[in-house]
């Protein structure tokens, strides 16, 4: 079959490995598009509807269709040739900007530049029943220089509510820019009818073919031919493959996900070798033990490791600390106060460790690797972790693709437990890395062996509200304290909200957020010291409507209310990811005003996710003429599968509901 009869692999198993290979049959046998010719729009496509697809929609993809050809040339070697071909249906005003087309390439020199060429483009309109063809003209195609990077721009003219579009045009990219063809995504933040990608690869190139995301191909075939390489008279056996998505609904954005290219349906390329006659193998990383090995014997990554003399006097006012954990404890504080990041990732350094402690800043990799340096130094057995970042995508552990990491975060193995070390944040407290750090699973890397390390934090979600109050039925007003406690992701966003302002400015933060309430007597407590729950309270005083002399309506949670489910597609094809475990708890009680009795109370609740995944406990009691509210939300699972995501909507609906229910109290005839 050649050397690119490869395997395929889908991007995450939804519960366990986070990937997982998928068999993809040679033919699908449903119905298939045929290619379609350019400006060959008939009548019928102006009539057919496709609200079964979206409704919604303000425009719809009728045809994405791209074709990837090898071709050779003297001056530039090897290139591939991407045939582009879109056509578009508009549906609503708010889709006409989108007749108009930027094409992004690389434009650096003539050599190694990129070619976007043979630019057609056209809008149709339907008129007495007959299709009317307005033409793009060449000069209306426009080319905006950059200095690396460059546009190619036009705009389809006629564009109306109704108007079919299309444009096609050809790019060009040399392997020695760009040495695989680019990801082509099926699926777009519009729906699309048909959308279709076919590749010849030469046997020359060994790729990895990925699949990703999460609808079923309509079309999978492969075909071992020969050919002609254009711009050359050699023949070589070749593989050509077939990929189609058919009816493939808009994605949009929901909450708790990473980044959309990682839930997208696509087909990516990694490159892992290229094989030419009478000529050495050059490989590209096809193991995970090669990749490490390049890091490891990387100059500056590598130095990370190795390289530790000039740390030395610094290490040695830890010698004497005997408590390992302790011990672990002084360095972070030491490394975080004095070590700034400048907000820049990346997985290799841009400057050599000795020049990063000098300037005593750098980037995220760079004070990592240091850290880890130092760590070694001072006697821990510490190792680096190469990750990619929540917005950057999840890898892969399948296939072994360097690019795919942009990040690099240390790792202590202490008492048979392994401490992820982050030294970018300094309102966070040692083994609570960043959230965007908690990302699936990054890869130790050391001299003695590697492994995949789950990325979870020490510290989650919590957060505690109390609030003690009375209630005075005269006037309709509700006054009390509210205090908060917060630990984890939490507790770091309140800290960055401090330090960015001083206490007035925070306080009228709090008023603006809690604008129906006067409050005074402000206070705050460790918000600096980062390994205790920062704390904020206050006073508080507001209106309320429920409130009325002989009958009261209470909203008994007047904070931490779930006032809306966040979950509310009845479906969902990928996981929820929370990115880590959720405790939040409310307390509140409320002094009976005289002379009333309780009339109504909301019924307890406990409510449970599957397999343990979630609880939800909700209660009032009225106790020593006193109303307890408790609402307490523990989930405790990072992630959820989409088979999970039925439970976890249904969940969230209760919630919602109890959250809602009122306490009614009515005044005592006398």
């Amino acid at each position: 079959m050649g050397r690119h009869n490869i395997n395929y692999s889908t991007h995450f198993n939804m519960q366990k490995k986070h990937n997982f290979l998928l068999l993809l049959t040679l033919f699908c046998g449903l119905a298939q598009a045929q290619e379609l010719e350019f400006g060959e729009v008939k009548p019928s496509e102006f009539t057919q509807t496709y609200s079964n697809l979206d409704s919604t929609a303000s425009s719809i993809v009728l045809y994405d269709y791209g074709d990837s050809q090898f071709i050779y040339s003297p001056s530039r070697g090897f290139e591939i040739e991407t045939l582009v071909h879109v056509r578009k249906k508009i549906l609503k005003e708010s889709a006409l900007d989108e007749a108009s087309i930027n094409v992004n390439f690389f434009d650096e020199s003539r050599t190694s530049g990129e070619n976007i060429y043979k630019i057609k483009g056209a809008t149709y309109n339907l008129e007495n029943g007959e299709v009317v063809e307005s033409k793009l003209g060449k000069k209306e195609v426009y080319y905006d220089r950059g200095e690396r990077f460059s546009t190619k721009k036009f705009s389809l003219p006629d564009v109306k509510v109704g108007s079919i579009i299309e444009y096609t045009y050809i790019r060009q990219t040399p392997l020695n820019t760009y040495n695989k063809p680019r990801t082509w995504s099926f699926q777009s933040d519009k729906p699309v009818v048909w959308s279709e990608y076919n590749i010849t690869i030469p046997s020359y190139f060994y790729y990895q073919i990925i699949m990703g995301g999460y609808l079923p191909l309509t079309v999978n075939e492969r075909e071992q031919i020969s050919m002609t390489i254009q711009g050359t008279d050699l023949m070589a056996n070749a593989m050509k493959y077939r990929f189609a998505v058919g009816n493939a609904p808009a994605f949009k954005d929901e909450p708790y996900i990473t980044t959309s290219s990682d839930y997208v349906s696509k087909v990516e390329f990694e490159l892992s070798s290229i094989s030419f006659p009478n000529q050495p193998v050059k490989d590209y990383n096809t193991t995970w033990e090669q990749l490490d090995k390049t890091l490891l014997e990387s100059d500056r990554w590598g130095e990370g490791l190795l390289n530790q003399s000039f740390l030395k006097e610094e290490v040695a006012q830890f010698a004497t600390m005997e408590d390992q954990s302790e011990k672990l404890k002084a360095i972070h504080a030491y490394l975080v106060k004095n070590y700034k990041w400048n907000k820049t990732v990346g997985l290799f350094p841009q400057e050599n460790m000795r020049k990063v402690h000098s300037e005593k800043e750098g980037t995220a990799s760079e004070l990592n690797l240091l850290a880890n340096a130092f760590l070694r130094s001072a006697g821990f057995s510490a190792n680096p972790i190469i990750l990619s970042t929540r917005n950057n995508g999840r890898i892969n552990t399948v296939y072994p693709l360097m690019d795919k990491f942009n990040y690099t975060m240390a790792c202590v193995n202490l008492d048979g437990k392994k401490i992820l070390f982050d030294i970018t944040d300094p309102l966070l407290p040692m083994g609570v890395i960043p959230a965007i750090c908690i990302n699936g699973f990054g890869r130790e890397i050391s001299e003695f062996g590697n492994e995949f390390v789950p990325l979870e934090s020490a510290q989650g979600y919590y957060e505690y509200e109390e609030i003690s109050a009375t209630i005075n039925p005269d006037d309709g007003i509700i006054s009390g304290t509210y205090t908060t406690n917060e630990l984890g992701y939490p507790a770091n966003l309140l800290r960055k909200t401090f330090e960015e302002m001083d206490n007035e400015e925070f306080e009228e933060k709090i008023r603006e957020n809690h604008s129906e309430w006067e409050i005074s007597d402000f206070q705050s407590s460790n918000i600096e010291n980062i390994d205790e729950a920062a704390t904020i309270s206050y006073k508080f005083s507001k209106e309320d409507g429920g409130v009325m002399p002989d009958i009261i309506y209470l909203s008994p949670l007047m904070t931490g209310q779930i006032k809306d489910n966040p979950f509310m597609r009845k479906e969902r094809q990928f996981p929820v990811d929370f990115g880590h475990v959720t405790n939040q708890m409310v307390k509140a009680e409320y002094v009976i005003p005289e002379g009333f009795i309780v009339e109504e109370l909301p019924k307890p609740a406990t409510v449970m996710l599957p397999d343990k995944g979630g609880k939800f406990m909700y209660f009032v009691q009225n106790q020593n003429g006193k109303l307890t509210v408790f609402s307490r939300l523990n989930l405790f699972k990072s992630e959820y599968s989409a088979q999970e995501y039925a439970y976890l909507r249904e969940f969230y609906d209760l919630i919602v509901e109890k959250h809602a229910e009122q306490i009614v109290l009515n005044r005592v005839e006398e």
